[in-house]
């Protein structure tokens, strides 16, 4: 990477994408998804309530809340929840925000939550051990004992085996969205190129966060740290075995006590 490549935290990065993310990303392919893993969640774990962490632009928040679950959103982007709440309310769902890092959950959010959610690959953007046992520390004091935490993030081990730097692009209209990795020693730095084509001319924007390749051991060790059982790990969001060779991600549930 060029060293004079702007290297944005992950509020900066969010903040900055926030009006493209659901573009980036194909909100609109996700919802039926979230919509369908939520329900399975809910088959094998009863929940009244909910939190939603690193909730983005509302996806899995908005699945959490059609299913019955009173829920609260929170992202560490004050602009991706204002996407997210617009969203909401445009399909009448009315629901609580937060805008706070996960590692440093407010003591507003008292809790109890049956479920507590954090999708979307966010618990690599925690760039430092303890940080991740921290959250996992305040997901745990926030849920009643056989609450049910789920994390959703990359498989990285197939990715550092691989290492493919090209990640996806998509095109809506007149804009076009390339992602790509860029592997260094220890971390993985996340690029967005977003181009603005206009008048045949494309205005480059890019978009740069780090990301920290945790394994499913891991995440593992900090939810036995943390005071989690019963860890089950899965090959997506829709339960199937986690094969460590070739699952593209993976899908961790714990229990509190």
């Amino acid at each position: 990477m060029p060293d004079d490549v702007p290297r944005a935290d992950a509020a900066s990065f969010y903040n900055a994408l926030s009006g493209v993310y659901d573009d980036v990303t194909g909100t609109a392919s996700r919802e039926e998804g979230a919509a369908r893993f939520v329900d399975r969640l809910l088959r094998r774990h009863q929940a009244r309530s909910g939190l939603d962490v690193a909730c983005g632009t509302g996806v899995f928040t908005s699945a959490l809340k059609r299913a019955g679950v009173n829920v609260v959103g929170c992202d560490i982007s004050n602009e991706m929840l204002v996407v997210a709440e617009s969203r909401a309310r445009a399909v009448g769902l009315d629901m609580s925000w937060t805008c706070a890092p996960m590692q440093a959950l407010p003591h507003t959010l008292s809790g109890p939550f049956d479920a507590v959610l954090c999708m979307g690959n966010s618990l690599p953007h925690l760039l430092e051990g303890e940080d991740l046992a921290r959250a996992l520390r305040g997901f745990a004091d926030r849920q009643p004992a056989g609450g049910v935490v789920a994390l959703h993030l990359l498989n990285y081990g197939r990715v550092l085996a691989l290492r493919e730097r090209f990640v996806g692009a998509e095109r809506r209209g007149d804009d076009e969205y390339i992602r790509f990795y860029d592997f260094e020693e220890n971390v993985i730095r996340f690029n967005v190129l977003h181009l603005a084509w206009r008048d045949g001319v494309a205005d480059p924007r890019f978009h740069v966060t780090t990301l920290l390749p945790y394994t499913p051991q891991d995440v593992t060790d900090a939810l036995l740290a943390a005071g989690y059982g019963g860890i089950e790990l899965f090959g997506g969001l829709d339960f199937s075995v986690f094969d460590a060779s070739a699952s593209d991600t993976v899908l961790i549930t714990a229990l509190k006590g």
